[in-house]
C-alpha cells in the first residue's frame, strides 16, 4: 500500500492533468495507486488547419489512435 490509497474506503486516487497552450492541449491520467498512466493525449493545431487528436492508454507513451478534426479553439477541444 502507498500514501494514495485510502485504506478505509478503499479508493484509490486518480489525477487528470491538463496543460493548454496556445495550440495545443495535452493531457494525462494517472493511477497513483500504482504510479502509473492509464491514459494520455493531445490536441494539436488548435484554431489551424490539419488539427489532431492523438491519445492512447499506458505507460510506454504510445498515441494508438490518431484522429484528425477541425478545432477552432481551447474549448472545443475540451469538448
Amino acid at each position: 500500500m502507498n500514501r494514495w490509497e485510502n485504506t478505509n474506503q478503499g479508493n484509490v486516487v486518480k489525477i487528470l492533468v491538463i496543460n493548454g497552450g496556445s495550440s495545443s492541449l495535452k493531457y494525462t491520467l494517472f493511477d497513483m495507486a500504482e504510479e502509473s498512466v492509464l491514459f494520455e493525449g493531445i490536441v494539436d493545431r488548435i484554431g489551424l488547419s490539419g488539427s489532431t487528436h492523438s491519445f492512447g492508454s499506458g505507460d510506454d507513451g504510445a498515441r494508438a489512435t490518431v484522429k484528425k478534426m477541425s478545432i477552432s479553439d481551447q474549448g472545443e477541444a475540451l469538448d
